[in-house]
């Protein structure tokens, strides 16, 4: 795909195959769903996807890993939710959860990469029904939410600006790190948060 992509229903791939978004400077936008199951959605550029959008990656019964190449910076103003990965080619691949977004995501967040969540408001949810690893942003969190279930564990020192939300049957565990920060913390249902270090 090299222009822009205008998802308002269901676009299908065969289980494991590979989409190429190439276009520089193009949107993505919509209230669809892209179901490449098992597979790779491949990200080169700078995309941009539009305030108001509300679109899904992949399903629960199958993962879809969005690859952000070196260099490509995805900029969101909608609503994502992903049930996969999110991999970058260095550290210059770069997701920027812009105000008003937010991002719902099941597996691995730019373990590779950098992301920009701070600008407010502007949510990044945890949501596997399992464990996760929390990445930590270029500078800070705006809100960040661990939900489902599962032990979400973070990997390194985080700031978070204005909440931390631990629902569902969640665990957010801050391992040997620091949780810093002026963010009101909100607990609800058999949630709990696991502090490892001495304080």
């Amino acid at each position: 795909v090299n222009g822009n992509l205008v998802d308002t229903g269901t676009l299908t791939f065969t289980s494991g195959g590979i989409l190429n978004f190439n276009g520089n400077g193009t949107t993505i936008s919509g209230s669809g769903i892209i179901a490449d199951s098992l597979g790779t959605i491949k990200i080169t550029n700078a995309k941009s996807i539009t305030a108001g959008s509300s679109l899904t990656f992949g399903s629960s019964t199958g993962k879809t890993t969005l690859a952000l190449a070196a260099g490509t910076t995805v900029n969101s103003s909608g609503s994502v939710t992903l049930y996969g990965d999110i991999t970058g080619g260095n550290s210059s691949s770069t997701w920027a959860n812009n105000a008003n977004s937010t991002l719902n995501i099941t597996g691995t967040l730019l373990s590779t990469g950098t992301l920009d969540a701070s600008v407010g408001p502007n949510t990044v949810n945890y949501n596997n029904g399992g464990n996760q690893t929390i990445q930590a942003p270029a500078t800070s969190y705006y809100n960040l939410t661990a939900s489902n279930y599962g032990t979400k564990i973070l990997a390194s020192n985080v700031q978070v600006d204005n909440a931390v939300s631990i629902t569902g049957s969640a665990i957010l565990n801050d391992s040997i790190y620091v949780l810093s920060g002026n963010a009101a913390l909100n607990m609800t249902g058999n949630s709990q948060f696991k502090l490892q270090r001495s304080v």
